[in-house]
């Protein structure tokens, strides 16, 4: 095996024609508050072409099939020096056998199959060992089991399709290891649309092994950011979509930390039940502080602690005693400190994590509904063209504006993740400021944007001079909040909670 030929007879065993996406790379920068590292975004196209050029690489040095350097550089997941210090440092033929490559390679029947292999191949006949029919198209491997072209076919598109297996397909013997060829499973395939999806799959593997190739992760987009450094984080796709490098997430700045909102996100699926029911249905005894559920209609609660048989009412939580005539007192809200400090730790921290999950949640939902605005905003600036008689350039201003109120919505999301994990500071106290001042601008530029004024000639130059005024305030404080945050990760002066972390 080790003395194959470098024959380049399978340098083309990617249709380049699949990919015909009329797109070209582009280079994009993210916003002016963050550094801009050097990134890409490429097109599958690009990617299968990588992938070539890697495998032409290799080949120049080991000198034989393209499809074997494949094979191999697939079982050391694109890593090739590590590939190249193994294939010079041990047995050739060892690694062969552990990558699943036989020391002989396929031999078919087909006549057209037989011109596209070495002169060595042999025709196999006989009967298929799927379905017991013998068939001119019998297609044998080096392991000699032996199967038609459609029970071939079959295989391979229940692999491909239904698996989303593209490397490392072996022989359809269930104890066989022999690795099934690229250049055999292409000929095999008939079905463009399999075929497609093969080279999706084979462009997959290539990016996930890749440090510095990621897919975009909206979907339907196809494409993938090429970074020169791993520092990268803020990417944003020619489909608009902005997203996070290191985890694939949309982009999640002020929060630096892809494990933090990993962490956030499990624990907002995991407790959301849990913490709904508590919130609804228990409460702390005031005296004990045992948990208490309610299971009844009045409000006259006994402790059930046998050492406390406190009575209280479930409105106020004060004594029942004073209550009667002051019973309608209990619909006044009054903030006790004292009380507070009453609560458990894991009620507090209950009540602290609901604090937060619920200003987060409520943006989100913000999020959601004014994307949805940006249909009516598209109406009104086509209204504007067409009665006031303004330019397309002229109406841009309310495109602008709804584009750095999803920005900002979309900040002050992630602020509140930010804030739950956070050690109390001065730099806390400054954060919270900020964070305040971008959450009055924005509400305020979403009503702005939301108005249902009438459009006419009288009010509508005044009122495209407030929400761009508007609108460079709302993008001024987000841009300082970010900063703000930023100098804090150089610092590292950040200090997040060790029980929540």
């Amino acid at each position: 095996m080790g003395s194959d030929d470098g024959s380049s007879d399978e340098e083309g065993f990617y249709d380049p024609d699949i990919y015909d996406e009329d797109d070209s790379s582009a280079d994009n920068s993210p916003f002016p508050h963050v550094k801009p590292l050097p990134y890409k975004i490429v097109l599958a196209n690009d990617v299968l072409k990588e992938m070539n050029d890697c495998i032409q690489e290799v080949n120049k040095i080991f000198q034989i099939r393209p499809s074997l350097v494949k094979r191999l550089l697939v079982y050391f997941n694109w890593d090739k020096e590590r590939l190249i210090d193994r294939y010079y440092s041990g047995n050739k033929q060892e690694l062969f056998t552990e990558a699943g490559i036989g020391d002989v390679q396929i031999k078919l029947s087909r006549t057209d199959l037989q011109r596209q292999n070495s002169s060595k191949t042999q025709s196999e006949s006989g009967d298929c060992m799927v379905c017991y029919q013998s068939s001119q198209t019998i297609v044998g491997l080096s392991c000699h089991h032996q199967y038609c072209a459609a029970c071939w076919q079959r295989y391979f598109f229940t692999q491909i399709m239904d698996r989303g297996n593209s490397e490392g397909i072996c022989c359809m013997d269930s104890q066989c290891v022999i690795v099934v060829t690229e250049k055999f499973i292409l000929s095999m395939l008939k079905d463009k649309k399999v075929k497609d999806k093969y080279n999706m799959l084979v462009a997959k593997s290539f990016v996930d092994s890749n440090k510095l190739l990621r897919w975009c992760p909206y979907p339907g987009c196809g494409r993938c950011a090429r970074v020169q450094s791993t520092e990268v984080r803020h990417i944003v796709c020619l489909c608009k979509s902005e997203w996070c490098f290191r985890c694939s997430h949309p982009f999640h700045a002020p929060l630096n930390d892809c494990l933090l909102l990993k962490k956030w996100l499990q624990k907002a699926i995991d407790d959301s039940e849990t913490t709904n029911w508590l919130v609804v249905n228990t409460k702390e005894c005031p005296k004990c502080h045992a948990v208490i559920e309610k299971n009844g209609g009045c409000n006259h609660m006994n402790c059930t602690n046998n050492s406390c048989k406190h009575e209280f009412c479930w409105i106020c939580l004060g004594d029942w005693k004073p209550h009667g005539s002051q019973w309608y007192a209990c619909n006044k809200y009054k903030e006790d400190e004292a009380e507070k400090k009453k609560l458990t730790k894991q009620r507090a921290a209950l009540q602290r994590y609901i604090h937060y999950y619920n200003r987060y949640a409520n943006h989100e939902q913000s999020q959601k509904f004014e994307k949805k605005l940006e249909s009516k905003i598209q109406s009104k600036m086509n209204a504007m063209l067409q009665e006031n008689s303004m330019s397309w350039i002229e109406v841009q201003f309310m495109k602008d504006g709804s584009d750095i109120l999803c920005h900002s919505r979309c900040t002050l999301k992630y602020t509140y993740i930010f804030a739950y994990y956070l050690v109390c500071s001065n730099e806390t106290a400054i954060f919270e400021e900020n964070q305040r001042d971008l959450e009055h601008a924005t509400e305020t530029l979403s009503k702005m944007l939301e108005d249902e004024e009438e459009l006419n000639s009288e009010v509508l130059g005044e009122m495209k001079i407030k929400i761009q005024d508007q609108a460079r305030y709302c993008e001024n404080r987000r841009k300082v909040l970010l900063e703000h945050v930023q100098e804090g990760h150089d610092r590292e002066s950040w200090q997040y909670r060790p029980e929540l972390v």
